[in-house]
C-alpha cells in the first residue's frame, strides 16, 4: 500500500510538473514497487522529455534488465531512439512492443511517422489507422493522417481528419494550421484564414512557417498564396515585418498592381528607415500593364522625378546595406514604353554608381606572356533559355577560336542538360550563383583578371545590372538579350546588327555600338507539329477569323489597341486572339483597359491559356493572321513563325527591339507585311486573313527564304573577328584603363 501511494505521489508531481520531486518519487518508488521497470519507465519518460537523453537511456537499460518483455520498456526505448533520430533502432523496440502488446497505439503512431519521415506514404496511413483502430480519440493520429493525406492531394480527407483533431483537442496551433493549409489548397480560403490565423494566435513564432511558405508560393508564382501567408505571418512574431512588407509590395508588384505595391514598400520604410531599398524600388517602379497611353507618360515623368529625389538622397544611404536581392531590376520595364528612355538609364546607372564598391583602375593585360586571351561571360541563364538558345553558339565558337572562356553562372541556381552542354563547349565553367553580394562577386570576377567580360544581357535581373556598372575587365560588351542599352559608363560596346537597327541608332546607347552585317544570334529552325489538333481542339472558333497576337502581354503598348480596334472594326468575323500568361492575372487588366479602347469590339477578343511549344506552334499555324506589337516586337517567336512559314504583320518602331522582324524580312527579300503605316498594318492583316490564297503565297514565299535566317554562321565570324581585334596588343607597353566618367 506505502509503494502504490509513493507511485501516486510522483504521478501527482509530474502533473504538476514538478520534475525535481517526480524524478526523485518514481526513483524510490521503483526501490520498493512490485514491478520496478514500470515506475522507471516513468522516470526515463520524464529525463526524455526534458532532453536529458543519456539519463534516460540508463534507466531503461536498468528498466530492461529487471523485465525484457515489458512492452512499456520496448516502447519508452523507441521513442528514445525515435528523439534522437535513430529510426532504425527505433523501429525495432516498437515492433517488439507490438509483439508484446499488440494493441499498444503508441507504438503504431510511431512506426506510422518513421515511415512517413522514410517518404512511405501508404505503409504510414496504415499505421494511423491501426493507431486509431486501438484508440478511436487520438488526435496525434489523426493529425498525422492528416499530413499524409494532404501530401496526397487528398485535401477533402485530409479537412475531416484535421477538423476531428481540433474538436478533441482546439488549443493545438499545429492542428489549426494544418487544418487552415488543407482548406486553402481545397479552395475554401475564407474558412482556411480563420484556422490559420487562430493558429498563429496560438503560437505567435509560426511566423517563420507561414514567411517558408509564402516564400514557397512566390517561387511558384501563386500570387494569391504567396500574399496571403506573407500577411498571416505579420500576425506573428519572429520575422521582420519591414522585410515581409517589402515581400509584400513585390507580389503586388509582379500582379501589375502599382498603388498596392507603393502602400506596401511604405509600410516597410516606416517599419526600417535605415534600410533603403524599398523606398528604391517604390521609386522606380513601374506597371507591367497600362490603363491608356497618358498614364505610360505620366509614369515616365514619374520615374523620373524619383531618380532626381534618389540621387538627392544618396549621400545619405549607407553603401553597405546594398541588400543581397537578384531577382528585380529597375530598368526592365522602361523598356516597353515605347520612348527613348536613354537618358534615364544613363541616371539610374549613376545613382547605383555612387554606392556600388570602388576599385582601382586595371591595367590591361600583357597579351605577349599569355597563350591565350581570356573571356569571361556573366549570366543568370546558362541553362534552356531564351538568352542561351540566342547565344549558346557564340559562346563554343569563341572557345575554338583560340581565346581562353570562362562561364559565370550567378544569381540563378538552377541546371540542366543545357548547362552541362556548355560547360563541355568552354574550358571554364563556375558556379557562383550563391554568392548574391554584388561587392564579393565582383572581386571574384575582377581577381580572373579577363581581357574582355561579355553580358549576353543586362536587365533581366539585378544582380548582373549590378556588376554592369562596375569595371571588371578591361574590355566589357553587352549582346542584344534585353535589347536596350545599360546606362553603364563601363560597358564599352552594345552588339547589334545593322538590319535592326534604325539611322541614328548610336542616340540609343550610352555604349558604342558595334553592328554585324548579319544576325549573330542562334535561333534552332522550329520543327513543326506532325499534325495539327483543329481549331476547336485548340480553344479556337472555327467560324472566325483568327487574328493572333503571340507576345507576352506586358508588350501590348495601349497604342497597338488602335491597330486592333481598327482590324476588328474593319472585319466583323475577326476574333483577336492572346495568350494570358502562365503565372500572372494580367489578361484581367487588359480585358479592363480594352472596355475602354476596343469598345464594342471587346466582345471580339479571345484569351486562351499558356501551353507548351507544340501547341503554340499549332495556333501560329492555324491563325489566318499573326501579329507583331508595337515598340517592342516578337524575337524568339519571329523566328519561330517565319521558320514555320506563318507571315506576320509588322511595323517597324523608332529603336532596334521594335525593328527584329523588319529585319528579317528585309534579310529575307520579303516584304509584303512589312507596313510603313499603321492604317496599312490594319489593311495588310484584314488581307491575310480574308485572302488565303494571298495568304498562302505570302508563306511560300518565306519558306523558300527563311533558311537564311537560321544560318547564323556568318554573323558569329564576324563577331569573332571584332573581339580579335578589341584584344589583339597594340604594343608591349602596359596601358591603364581607368573607370569612364568615374563617379
Amino acid at each position: 500500500m506505502e509503494t502504490v501511494s509513493l507511485y501516486q505521489l510522483a504521478q501527482s508531481f509530474e502533473e504538476q510538473k514538478q520534475w525535481p520531486e517526480a524524478k526523485l518519487a518514481y526513483r524510490q518508488s521503483s526501490l520498493e514497487h512490485p514491478e520496478p521497470a514500470i515506475p522507471l519507465c516513468q522516470l526515463a519518460r520524464i529525463h526524455r522529455q526534458l532532453g536529458e537523453l543519456e539519463e534516460a537511456r540508463q534507466v531503461l537499460m536498468e528498466a530492461l534488465e529487471q523485465a525484457p518483455e515489458r512492452s512499456e520498456v520496448q516502447c519508452e526505448l523507441g521513442l528514445l531512439f525515435y528523439q534522437t533520430g535513430q529510426l532504425e533502432y527505433a523501429v525495432p523496440y516498437f515492433q517488439q512492443t507490438l509483439r508484446l502488446t499488440p494493441d499498444c497505439a503508441e507504438a503504431y503512431y510511431y512506426l506510422g511517422k518513421i515511415f512517413q519521415q522514410e517518404g512511405h506514404e501508404d505503409k504510414a496511413q496504415r499505421f494511423y489507422q491501426q493507431a486509431l483502430l486501438y484508440r478511436e480519440n487520438y488526435p496525434e493520429a489523426l493529425n498525422a493522417w492528416g499530413t499524409v493525406a494532404l501530401v496526397q492531394g487528398n485535401n477533402a480527407e485530409a479537412c475531416d481528419l484535421f477538423s476531428q483533431a481540433i474538436a478533441l483537442r482546439p488549443e493545438t496551433a499545429e492542428y489549426h494550421k494544418n487544418y487552415g493549409l488543407a482548406l486553402f489548397w481545397e479552395g475554401q480560403e475564407t474558412l482556411a484564414q480563420k484556422h490559420l490565423l487562430t493558429a498563429i494566435q496560438l503560437k505567435p513564432r509560426l511566423a517563420e512557417e507561414y514567411w517558408h511558405l509564402g516564400e514557397f508560393c512566390a517561387r511558384e508564382r501563386q500570387l494569391n498564396a504567396a500574399n496571403a501567408f506573407y500577411k498571416l505571418a505579420l500576425r506573428g512574431q519572429g520575422i521582420s515585418k519591414a522585410f515581409l512588407y517589402s515581400r509584400l509590395g513585390e507580389m503586388a508588384e509582379q500582379a501589375s498592381e502599382p498603388e498596392e505595391a507603393l502602400y506596401y514598400y511604405q509600410k516597410a520604410v516606416q517599419q526600417k528607415p535605415e534600410d533603403w531599398w524599398p523606398e528604391v524600388r517604390a521609386a522606380t517602379l513601374l506597371p507591367w500593364i497600362y490603363n491608356n497611353a497618358a498614364e505610360v507618360l505620366s509614369w515616365n515623368h514619374r520615374y523620373s522625378e524619383n531618380l532626381d529625389y534618389l540621387q538627392l538622397q544618396q549621400n545619405f544611404l549607407n553603401p553597405e546595406k546594398i541588400p543581397p536581392i537578384t531577382q528585380f531590376s529597375q530598368n526592365f520595364l522602361l523598356a516597353y514604353q515605347g520612348f527613348n528612355n536613354r537618358i534615364l538609364y544613363e541616371r539610374l546607372a549613376r545613382f547605383w554608381q555612387v554606392l556600388l564598391p570602388k576599385f582601382p583602375p586595371l591595367p590591361r593585360p600583357a597579351f605577349k606572356h599569355r597563350k591565350k586571351a581570356r573571356i569571361g561571360i556573366v549570366s543568370a541563364h546558362f541553362y534552356k533559355h531564351p538568352i542561351t538558345e540566342c547565344f549558346g553558339q557564340l559562346i563554343s565558337q569563341l572557345a575554338q577560336a583560340g581565346f581562353e572562356v570562362s562561364c559565370i553562372q550567378i544569381a540563378t541556381p538552377y541546371q540542366d542538360s543545357t548547362t552541362a552542354e556548355i560547360a563541355s563547349k568552354v574550358q571554364h565553367y563556375l558556379n557562383f550563383s550563391s554568392e548574391t553580394q554584388v561587392g564579393k562577386l565582383a572581386e571574384q570576377i575582377r581577381k580572373m583578371q579577363f581581357d574582355l567580360l561579355i553580358y549576353p544581357e543586362v536587365g533581366l535581373e539585378n544582380l548582373t545590372y549590378l556588376l554592369s556598372l562596375m569595371r571588371l575587365a578591361s574590355t566589357q560588351v553587352v549582346l542584344a538579350g534585353h535589347p536596350v542599352t545599360t546606362g553603364s559608363s563601363n560597358i564599352d560596346y552594345f552588339i547589334s546588327c545593322s538590319l535592326f537597327e534604325p539611322p541614328q541608332a548610336e542616340n540609343h546607347y550610352t555604349e558604342q555600338l558595334y553592328c554585324t552585317q548579319t544576325p549573330s544570334i542562334t535561333i534552332p529552325k522550329p520543327i513543326p507539329p506532325r499534325s495539327l489538333l483543329s481549331r476547336a481542339e485548340l480553344g479556337l472558333p472555327e467560324d472566325r477569323h483568327i487574328y493572333l497576337v503571340p507576345e507576352t502581354l506586358f508588350k501590348l503598348h495601349p497604342d497597338f489597341d488602335l491597330l486592333l480596334k481598327g482590324i476588328l472594326a474593319n472585319d466583323p468575323q475577326g476574333t483577336a486572339v492572346l495568350i494570358k500568361l502562365k503565372y500572372y492575372p494580367w489578361h484581367e487588366k487588359l480585358l479592363k483597359r480594352f472596355e475602354t479602347s476596343l469598345g464594342q469590339h471587346q466582345e471580339q477578343v479571345l484569351f486562351l491559356d499558356w501551353t507548351d511549344q507544340e501547341i503554340f506552334f499549332m495556333r501560329l499555324l492555324q491563325a489566318d493572321a499573326v501579329l507583331d506589337s508595337l515598340y517592342f516586337g516578337a524575337g524568339t517567336v519571329a523566328y519561330q513563325a517565319l521558320g514555320l512559314g506563318v507571315p506576320l504583320v509588322t511595323l517597324p518602331g523608332a529603336m532596334m527591339r521594335g525593328r527584329v522582324v523588319a529585319g528579317l524580312y528585309h534579310q529575307m527579300g520579303v516584304r509584303d507585311c512589312w507596313a510603313q503605316t499603321q492604317s496599312e498594318y490594319i489593311q495588310i492583316a484584314c488581307r491575310l486573313a480574308n485572302q488565303p490564297e494571298w495568304r498562302k503565297s505570302v508563306s511560300e514565299k518565306i519558306k523558300d527564304k527563311q533558311a537564311i535566317l537560321f544560318h547564323s554562321e556568318p554573323g558569329v565570324q564576324e563577331l569573332i573577328r571584332f573581339f580579335q581585334t578589341l584584344l589583339k596588343p597594340e604594343s608591349t607597353q602596359v596601358h591603364i584603363f581607368p573607370e569612364k566618367d568615374q563617379v
